[in-house]
């Protein structure tokens, strides 16, 4: 792709069962998508020419078969007739499976998405793959891999970052929200969010709102630094939502990611090729960090909770002001006052800029 920054598109796939459901979603006029997906493999009873009719913004329609992870059960050609119809009907993309494309007679104006997806894996060679894609007469390249490993995520980026067509490259599952979540700065055409927790059609969607409103989503660019949270479980969402806020109220490019490891070391080694500028590492992973990194600011040896970038090497300190207080897992600290200190902390070595500590606390409600 070029070099140029290109505007990352917002995708809600639709997977109501009904169609008077799905068009009250279709033409909410508070809908925070750019693109809606009509996923007709969804619907009881599908019905193209309503669903097309006065669309309010550029539609995605696809009829996934089981095989590829959708729900459409049926015959193969009726599959592909109803694509055929909203073709015709004026549909701005048809999603049309890899293995599907030369039995799809494309009669309309669509746009064409081609597109593979692998639940299992994130097959070493993907990068091959997505030649492939783009060596067909596809408008749009579209690869969804699950994401076993920090690596995985970091291939997919790859894939975005050597396109030559219009890409889509999204990894799913519980450690798939960074290719989603930096798609704009990537250049991705198109990422995929959901309605809300429970209506995902994919594994590892993250619903639009945590897009628009705590991820910043609209305001990532390709110069956006990013900053990661670690955490064994998974970072509680408050976390970046604080930080990420913060960022917002100072116009900081930055953006902060939930990252859920049991190996930090994976993490720090893998993610040098995003790249990231820092981390903020949550119990029990603290411990786990002093070997990994110049620890020489640490106010308290072999106990390390924030790193940041500096001279193209992570410096590590400890920074929380009251470790007691700490849970042993990646969960909230129960004094407000010392989860805001903390993250003030944060903020400041990881911008080398006051943080908005007053701002911070009166959003800890939010």
């Amino acid at each position: 792709m070029s070099t140029s920054y290109f505007r990352t598109l917002l995708c809600v796939p639709l997977t109501a069962p009904g169609i008077g459901e799905t068009l009250d979603l279709l033409h909410d006029p508070k809908r925070f998508f750019d693109v809606a997906e009509l996923r007709l493999d969804y619907l009881e009873r599908p019905d193209v020419a309503r669903l097309l009719r006065d669309k309010p913004c550029p539609v995605i329609v696809t009829n996934r078969p089981t095989r590829e992870g959708g729900h459409w059960a049926g015959d193969e050609t009726r599959r592909l007739e109803l694509l055929a119809e909203a073709d015709r009907l004026g549909a701005d993309y048809i999603d049309i499976e890899w293995d599907a494309r030369e039995h799809f007679g494309h009669p309309g104006q669509a746009r064409l998405i081609v597109s593979r997806h692998y639940f299992q894996e994130t097959p070493a060679e993907i990068a091959e793959i997505a030649r492939q894609i783009e060596d067909t007469d596809a408008d749009v390249v579209k690869i969804a891999t699950r994401a076993n490993t920090p690596a995985d995520n970091v291939a997919m980026l790859r894939v975005l970052r050597a396109a030559r067509k219009p890409t889509i490259a999204v990894t799913m599952g519980e450690h798939g929200n960074l290719p989603r979540i930096l798609g704009p700065k990537e250049n991705a055409f198109l990422v995929y969010a959901s309605l809300g927790t429970g209506l995902e059609s994919a594994p590892g969607q993250v619903p639009i709102d945590e897009f628009v409103d705590i991820f910043r989503f609209r305001e990532i660019r390709p110069a956006t630094r990013c900053f990661g949270i670690l955490g064994n479980p998974a970072p509680h969402p408050v976390y970046a939502a604080l930080l990420n806020r913060a960022f917002r109220h100072l116009a900081v490019d930055a953006v902060a990611l939930p990252i859920r490891t049991e190996n930090p070391a994976e993490v720090l080694h893998a993610y040098q090729e995003v790249p990231m500028a820092g981390y903020m590492i949550l119990p029990p992973l603290q411990t786990k960090m002093a070997d990994l990194t110049n620890a020489s600011h640490s106010r308290m040896t072999g106990f390390v909770d924030t790193l940041v970038m500096r001279d193209e090497r992570l410096e590590g300190c400890h920074l929380h002001p009251c470790p007691d207080a700490m849970s042993p897992t990646s969960q909230l600290p129960s004094d407000t006052n010392i989860l805001v200190k903390y993250l003030a902390a944060v903020f400041e070595f990881w911008t080398d800029r006051p943080a908005p500590y007053e701002y911070m606390h009166t959003i800890t409600s939010i």
